[in-house]
């Protein structure tokens, strides 16, 4: 969201986690949005990200990014672990994240297939 420019982070203090913020495009956009129906399943599929923790939810995002952008589904994991090697990611952690995003159709929407 903060590429799209709908959010600010900010780190709140040295080692401390990012504080996010809408920005007024952000809040626009909600306001456009409020009362409209949800995408069938998206509430369920809320519920389930908000119990992973941000750390995971990293990992998603990086391989989403990584795959949408090209990089070869053969080699997301080493990437991922020499990108962030401060989250020190094992590959079952990898694979299993690859797993929950194929299962939910967010690689068939970033790579086509």
């Amino acid at each position: 969201m903060k590429a799209f420019g709908f959010v600010t982070e900010e780190k709140s203090g040295y080692g401390a986690a990012l504080c996010c913020s809408l920005t007024q495009q952000g809040k626009e956009l909600i306001g456009k949005v409020a009362g409209q129906p949800l995408p069938v399943g998206i509430e369920d599929l809320v519920v389930e990200l908000s119990q992973r923790d941000a750390r995971i939810l990293e990992l998603m995002a990086t391989a989403l990014f990584l795959l949408k952008h090209g990089h070869p589904k053969n080699g997301v994991s080493d990437t991922i672990r020499n990108l962030k090697p401060e989250q020190e990611y094992c590959v079952r952690e990898i694979d299993e994240t690859l797993a929950f995003l194929y299962s939910r159709g967010f690689l068939e929407q970033v790579t086509g297939g």
